[in-house]
């Protein structure tokens, strides 16, 4: 290695300047503790200012909790005995109602087979009055269409037609 030479007033002047460096650094954290001690002086007496404000009120909270305690607890009672009551009317309600569903199923079954049953025997009957009424009646229609033909036929006087050719022709 190469000799280094250190000039010899250098020393003394990096060590006063790091000196004075140190100095300033504890004067600058002083300055931030006693800084932070004041802060904690008046937070605290904020803090116990409000903790005076609000002792009022926190005694008046805790005698009230107290004194509804028991009220919220038997009212907490009567909600559970009521729950249970209405938990066992909704399976009844539940059990009605499915009974009541099926027997509107059966009934509506039972309307569904007479209404089909009433409808087939009209659909019968209707065929039954076709066949044996109104066949018979259209054939008399018939009939009667063809002796009023004759008869305004035979009524009528004998015209005498104008032909354009002789009746020998054929």
């Amino acid at each position: 290695m190469l000799p280094v030479t250190v000039n010899p007033i250098l020393i003394p002047l990096f060590i006063a300047v790091t000196a004075i460096g140190v100095l300033i650094q504890a004067a600058v954290l002083l300055a931030i503790y006693a800084g932070s001690r004041q802060t904690e002086r008046r937070i605290m007496e904020k803090v116990d200012e409000i903790r005076e404000d609000m002792a009022p009120f926190l005694l008046s909270a805790q005698t009230l909790i107290e004194e509804a305690g028991p009220k919220i607890r038997s009212i907490a009672d009567n909600l559970q005995v009521a729950s249970e009551h209405i938990r066992e009317q909704v399976v009844h309600t539940n059990a009605a109602v499915a009974d009541i569903a099926d027997r509107t199923r059966h009934q509506a079954e039972r309307v569904d087979e007479m209404v089909t049953e009433v409808l087939d025997t009209l659909a019968d009957g209707t065929r039954l009055v076709q066949d044996s009424i109104m066949t018979p009646l259209r054939q008399l229609g018939g009939w009667l269409t063809a002796a009023r033909s004759i008869l305004d036929t035979l009524r009528r006087p004998e015209r005498k037609t104008t032909r354009a050719y002789d009746e020998h022709t054929y």
